[in-house]
């Protein structure tokens, strides 16, 4: 099998969003961390949630499909933006750190 010039480019250019999006993501946990011990006192210590809302944790394949088709541009049609509200609150459930964060806030879990 061969891979054509477009194969290769989206292959590499697929590689290095995923690097950057990482080189990204720890920045900005470290800014994070650093705000956070910046800000915090003895008396009020602040514990950073980084909460990372990755599509490529999208569980479903058809969720995933349809995320992958939505066009990147400002203007959705209704029910875009009603499964993207839908899917997000879904990643949100199933994030370990924001279920943390609600459990340190004294938020009542939500569950699956």
């Amino acid at each position: 099998m061969t891979s054509s010039v477009g194969d290769t480019l989206s292959a590499v250019t697929d590689i290095q969003l995923h690097l950057y999006n990482t080189e990204t993501n720890t920045l900005l946990k470290e800014q994070l961390m650093k705000w956070a011990r910046k800000l915090s006192t003895k008396e009020n210590p602040i514990t950073p949630y980084f909460i990372d809302l990755n599509v490529t944790n999208i569980q479903n394949h058809e969720d995933r499909i349809f995320f992958n088709r939505v066009p990147t541009s400002f203007s959705l049609e209704k029910e875009q933006a009603d499964k993207l509200i839908k899917l997000a609150k879904d990643m949100l459930r199933q994030n370990p750190e924001y279920q943390k964060l609600l459990q340190q806030l004294g938020a009542q879990a939500i569950h699956r």
